[in-house]
């Protein structure tokens, strides 16, 4: 739990996503559960109750992804946090 460094999640904290496989899936829910996180699920065909995700996802896109050519995951991993802690 890196990004909680003395354990503990803050209450009320909550992730939006929209319905896809992988927010609805078995684990996924089940991690929310175990971590006291709330899971709210936007509209189908609805992007703009998810706008900021949306905006973030274009700018990582368009910032980095698009800019190069990966061959590995491990090389994306690796420009992509790049990106954030430069």
């Amino acid at each position: 739990m890196d990004r909680f460094p003395d354990g503990i999640v803050p209450k009320d904290l909550a992730i939006r996503s929209d319905g896809g496989s992988q927010y609805t899936s078995a684990r996924f829910i089940s991690a929310l559960k175990v971590y006291g996180i709330q899971h709210e699920v936007t509209g189908k065909n609805r992007p703009d109750q998810n706008a900021y995700i949306e905006a973030f996802h274009r700018s990582i896109k368009e910032d980095c992804i698009w800019r190069h050519d990966f061959t590995t995951f491990r090389e994306a991993d690796v420009v992509i946090e790049k990106l954030f802690h430069d």
